[in-house]
């Protein structure tokens, strides 16, 4: 390992230091990999203190979440991010939340409506068949409030078999069909 600390996202290992990146309104799991034993204590300090100091920012909308430390050993700590429920007297703001895109059955009539995916976190979705059996979801791997186009990870949710499927995958832009000479 070269760097100092490595932290991966528990939900989605493809993603990890340095980053920043959306996730859910779920509680949140990350497992801290460090090059040398640490001192725990100065560890979980660091980690509050970084997110009051993020939290204090005026006008960011950032929350400062609870956290949950489990020591794996003294070189790999498990952690656990949750975000606070408001009390509704607090109103100090407004925010606005993405829930996850699902996929539901609705039938013709509308009478009834059946969950079909259960997914945790914002992604992007595009069947990639005429079917509707297999579903492309995509993800960025970074994030800011600003226009950037970072790189996406791919994955494949199989319909059929309610799991997905998680590679390296990358997406190829298809130029239409190539001119004849």
């Amino acid at each position: 390992m070269q760097e100092d600390v490595r932290i991966q996202l528990n939900e989605e290992p493809r993603l990890h230091s340095p980053l920043r990146t959306v996730v859910g309104i779920d509680p949140q799991s990350y497992t801290f990999f460090f090059r040398e034993a640490m001192d725990q204590v100065s560890v979980e300090v660091a980690i509050r203190n970084h997110a009051k100091v993020a939290t204090s920012k005026e006008d960011l909308g950032f929350i400062e979440p609870g956290f949950t430390f489990h020591w794996a050993s003294d070189r790999q700590l498990q952690l656990l991010v949750t975000v606070p429920q408001k009390s509704s007297e607090e109103i100090v703001w407004q925010e606005v939340v993405l829930p996850p895109q699902q996929i539901w059955q609705i039938s013709v009539d509308g009478k009834t409506c059946e969950k079909w995916t259960d997914f945790s976190v914002m992604t992007n979705m595009e069947f990639l068949d005429s079917k509707q059996r297999y579903v492309l979801l995509s993800r960025f791997t970074n994030y800011c409030e600003c226009d950037a186009l970072y790189e996406k990870l791919y994955s494949v949710y199989d319909m059929a078999g309610g799991h997905q499927r998680i590679g390296s995958y990358k997406r190829m832009e298809w130029g239409g069909c190539p001119r004849q000479l």
